[in-house]
């Protein structure tokens, strides 16, 4: 039986599944969304986001490469900050099996574009992961509301399993010299591959 997942408007922007429920013909039982973020944009993994997704995801032109620059693990009376990165009202509603934060970066200087992602944990499924790229069209500081919402494999809402991290991403230039020595390195192994083949 295909269980078909209600939404809100708080889901309005760029809904996002979460993990596979294990359940034959129930695909998740996880979904999330943000505000202030790029439609469509979103990303999911069953587990931690990491620079690696990132920049599978959301990939740059060389020799510029995704980077985590900030992470708000620890919560206090739901407000955290590491840096240019903050969350705020962070709120776990079990009777109807939400996590709410905002989140806002408190400076742009310089950084032409920038990746956000969270993670909870496991409890109903597997521990998930979120990302999205940030809409950065308008004026800073850039800010929005990620809303998460869980259910049992049945449909009904169920609580979510703990708020674990928020992450900030964005690009870094890799030194000239790093990238002309890989960029070397690839020529001769390509060279290598193709004397070995004839």
């Amino acid at each position: 039986i295909l269980v078909a997942l209600p939404l809100n408007g708080a889901f309005a922007v760029t809904f996002c599944p979460g993990g596979s429920s294990g359940v034959p013909g129930v695909p998740f039982n996880r979904q999330g969304d943000s505000t202030g973020v790029v439609d469509g944009s979103c990303n999911h993994i069953d587990g931690n986001v990491r620079e690696q997704e990132i920049n599978t995801w959301y990939p740059l032109t060389p020799p510029s490469v995704w980077r985590e620059i900030a992470e708000v693990a620890e919560v206090k009376d739901g407000n955290g900050s590491d840096g240019i990165f903050e969350i705020s009202n962070l709120m776990q509603n079990s009777t109807v099996g939400t996590i709410t934060f905002d989140w806002k970066i408190t400076d742009t200087d310089n950084i032409g574009k920038f990746a956000i992602s969270t993670h909870i944990g496991g409890g109903q499924g597997n521990p998930d992961g979120w990302a999205w790229l940030v809409d950065t069209t308008g004026s800073s500081p850039y800010a929005g509301t990620v809303t998460l919402k869980c259910y049992t494999d049945s449909g009904t809402a169920a609580e979510c399993n703990g708020f674990s991290n928020a992450k900030l991403f964005a690009p870094v230039p890799i030194p000239a010299a790093a990238w002309f020595f890989g960029t070397a390195l690839l020529g001769v192994a390509g060279i290598a591959r193709k004397r070995h083949s004839a």
